[in-house]
This record gives structure tokens, sequence and C-alpha cells, in this order.
């Protein structure tokens, strides 16, 4: 039988909305902020104040080259947190919020990442649905 191998209370202030995991780190979200774990020690390493309300979405970008117009450049590991009708973007190394993606009308109910895009879900116009394609190569 499988059983649990670490629960850990009181890992975020309030509920926790979503997690996600890029190598030996872990990324979880609850009210106002995201936090950062080390898998190896199983123990939060940071708490990154993110948002004005609940982060509901979050996604990590592997670091990786991109094409910008004829020069290639690497991008860093960016971490995409949706909240308050906003996306923010964060770099993992320095926790810095690097850009806003603002164009949703309503709470944002999921972000996912392919290759330079990014995809968010959420409420459009008061009967529509509305998925946004960000692309990240427009990021300079």
């Amino acid at each position: 039988m499988l059983r649990c191998h670490t629960n850990i209370e009181g890992a975020h202030s309030s509920p926790i909305y979503c997690a996600t995991s890029l190598g030996n780190m872990l990324y979880s979200s609850g009210y106002k902020t995201f936090k950062v774990w080390s898998l190896d020690a199983i123990t939060c390493i940071s708490e990154v104040l993110a948002h004005s309300s609940y982060i509901k979405n979050i996604v990590v970008w592997p670091e990786k080259f991109v094409l910008f117009e004829i020069l290639f450049t690497k991008i860093r590991n960016i971490l995409a947190t949706a909240g308050d009708k906003i996306i923010s973007l964060w770099d993992l190394v320095s926790l810095q919020n690097i850009a806003n993606l603002k164009g949703h009308k309503d709470d944002i109910k999921a972000i996912t990442a392919s290759e330079n895009l990014l995809f968010s879900g959420g409420k459009g116009s008061a009967t529509n649905s509305a998925l946004l394609v960000w692309d990240l190569r427009n990021m300079r």
C-alpha cells in the first residue's frame, strides 16, 4: 500500500491552489504568495509576495534557447503565476518579477506552457470563455 512520505502541516497560511516542480525544486501557491521548496530537504527556502489575491495557477518554463528574429537567446527558467486577472512572470534564480501580462477580464482559471507559448483561459465576456495565447519570444 502506498503511504504519504511527508505531511507538511501549515505549508501555507491558506489553502494551496496549485503546485509544480522543476528538477529538485517545488513551487506551490496560496493566498498572495508562492513558495519555493527544496525537494532534497523538503523545506521551504523562499516565499514571494506575488499577487493581491489567491494564486490559482502556476507553471514553469525550463531554460532553453529561443529564436528572436535572427539571434538565438538563452531564456532563463521562468515561473508564471496567475491571480487577480494578471499573469506574472518570475525569474527563478533571482525570484524577481520580470513581466505582468494583462488581458483577462475575470479570474484566470488555467495556464499552461508549450515551447515559446503560454496559454491562459478564463471567463471572457458575460456569456463566453476566453483563451489567450502569449508568445514568449516577444518578451525581451
